[in-house]
């Protein structure tokens, strides 16, 4: 942990305290702790993986909490009922509640990180995707969303790309101000 730390405080060194306040405040809104897995606060800088400057990378780990066990048995239970009143011959579901591995999902679409919502304390993007923090910059992308209740989500992320393209060019570069 030691030598994790000492990695931590010589990426700092680069920074004025200024900087260093925004990028911990950042961090801290665009990847916040929900019930589908850990926020910034909760990943750790490792030693074991580093960057091409030889820096350590940021560990983020994933796995299911408790909300999201009981969202996909819920989700299990009803597909077998829907599926059971056609009468297949055969009939089950795999089970995906235990501890979370890479290996099944290689298609996964795994979205998250940067939380988009009305409440400015509760978000890091408005409507228009654009950042509570920095007016010019936007977040578009999978990553505004918490989750995704089908897989091949380009639909899904491509509707808020044109909507916050739209008002960019409508409103924002005649305007560069907050849109929401």
């Amino acid at each position: 942990m030691k030598d994790e730390r000492m990695g931590v405080d010589r990426v700092y060194a680069y920074l004025t305290e200024a900087e260093a306040f925004f990028l911990d405040a950042a961090v801290v809104r665009l990847i916040p702790a929900d019930e589908i897995g850990p926020g910034a606060k909760e990943a750790g800088v490792t030693s074991t993986y580093r960057d091409v400057h030889g820096l350590p990378l940021v560990r983020m780990t994933f796995d299911w909490r408790d909300n999201g066990r009981a969202s996909l048995a819920h989700i299990i239970r009803k597909a077998l009922d829907t599926a059971a009143v056609i009468g297949p011959s055969k009939l089950g579901a795999c089970s995906i509640l235990g501890k979370y591995d890479i290996v099944p999902y290689q298609s996964t679409h795994n979205a998250g990180g940067v939380t988009m919502a009305a409440d400015p304390d509760s978000s890091a993007v408005n409507k228009y995707l654009q950042s509570r923090d920095v007016d010019d910059v936007f977040v578009v992308g999978a990553s505004v969303f918490p989750h995704y209740s089908a897989h091949n989500p380009s639909e899904t992320v491509g509707v808020p790309a044109f909507w916050t393209a739209d008002a960019i060019r409508d409103r924002h570069l005649k305007r560069p101000v907050k849109l929401a």
